[in-house]
């Protein structure tokens, strides 16, 4: 049974984190940053911590989830730098509202406030003022695009004969994996 509101979740986000000295900031993005926010939205939540503090953060966010409703389900996402990522569904929210929290590293500047990309994040807390919206810098972004073009083309040329054996193998979900990297 769905129980519980999106506002609620939000509520007991940030309070949670407010709570916590180690935290600096904390911002809801996602498509509550881009006015896009509906019935299916998740809660997309970011905060800056000191950086010894990412897994007591963690651990503190989660109890507070628990105290909401029990976690069904938690995804740590593996392999991020200067970052922590973890994904959490409750028994009592609906099957959309998933919590996707990322803790950023105090040390690590990467706020993800291009307004472009992350759009106009609504701020729960600043502590140190350190949130600032920047701009995209569209001509090095471009750049940057521009000079991966040489290995991506290679990377396809060199496996894309794996997506044709698969597809004709009848390994239709084998060939889907293949197309897309992972």
């Amino acid at each position: 049974m769905n129980t519980i509101a999106r506002s609620q979740l939000v509520g007991v986000l940030q309070d949670a984190l407010q709570k916590i000295e180690a935290v600096d900031v904390a911002w809801e993005g996602g498509s509550a940053a881009f006015g896009g926010e509906d019935a299916l939205s998740d809660v997309d939540a970011v905060a800056v911590v000191a950086d010894e503090a990412v897994e007591p953060t963690f651990a503190q966010v989660e109890a507070a989830l628990q105290a909401l409703s029990p976690i069904a389900l938690r995804y740590d996402v593996p392999g991020t730098a200067g970052f922590a990522q973890k994904f959490y569904r409750l028994r009592d929210a609906g099957e959309f509202l998933v919590v996707d929290l990322v803790l950023m590293r105090r040390g690590d500047p990467l706020l993800f406030r291009e307004v472009e990309l992350h759009g106009h994040a609504r701020t729960w807390f600043d502590r140190r003022g350190v949130l600032i919206e920047t701009h995209l810098d569209a001509d090095a972004d471009m750049a940057q695009a521009r000079a991966r073009v040489p290995a991506l083309a290679a990377l396809f040329a060199m496996f894309q004969h794996i997506v044709t054996k698969e597809r004709q193998r009848g390994r239709a979900m084998d060939a889907l994996v293949f197309s897309t990297g992972r």
